[in-house]
C-alpha cells in the first residue's frame, strides 16, 4: 500500500464507483474539485481508496473518502484518514470537519472524530457532521 496524490480523472472514477455506483459519474464531480487537495491509496497496481480535502472559511473539509469493497478493512480508510489529517494540520488550519455517514459515525468515532449537531438528509442519504480537533 502506498499513498499518493492522485489526479482529479481518477479521482471521479473512484467516487462514481465506489460511493455512488447508481449515479452517472458527472454526480460524483463536486464544486472546488479542480482546486483540492486528492489522496489516493495504490496497492495491487490500482487505486483502492481516495479521499479529497477541500478549504472552507471554516476550516479543511474531508469529502468523499471511500475504498473498494474488496480492500475494505484492510486499514485503507484509516491511513488516508490519518494522512489527510496530519496534511491539513500542516497547512496551520485548527478545525477539520466531514460529513459522513450515518452507517459510518461509529468508525469515525474510533478515529477520535466527535459527531456535531443534528444528522440530515442529503442525495437520500444521512448524514452527521464530525469534526477533529487535535
Amino acid at each position: 500500500m502506498e499513498i499518493k496524490v492522485i489526479e482529479l480523472q481518477e479521482v471521479l472514477k473512484l467516487r462514481q464507483e465506489i460511493l455512488w455506483p447508481d449515479r452517472p459519474a458527472s454526480f460524483s464531480a463536486i464544486a472546488g474539485d479542480e482546486s483540492a487537495q486528492h489522496f489516493g491509496v495504490w496497492a495491487d497496481g490500482g487505486w483502492r481508496a481516495v479521499l479529497s480535502i477541500f478549504e472552507t472559511t471554516d476550516g479543511f473539509q474531508i469529502r468523499k473518502l471511500g475504498t473498494q469493497e474488496n480492500y475494505r478493512r484492510k486499514g485503507y480508510g484509516s491511513a488516508l484518514l490519518d494522512l489527510a489529517l496530519n496534511w491539513c494540520f500542516e497547512q496551520r488550519k485548527s478545525v477539520v470537519f466531514l460529513d459522513a455517514r450515518l452507517p459510518q459515525v461509529i468508525w469515525y468515532e474510533k478515529c477520535g472524530w466527535i459527531q456535531k449537531g443534528k444528522p440530515f438528509q442529503k442525495y437520500e442519504k444521512a448524514y452527521q457532521r464530525m469534526i477533529f480537533q487535535p
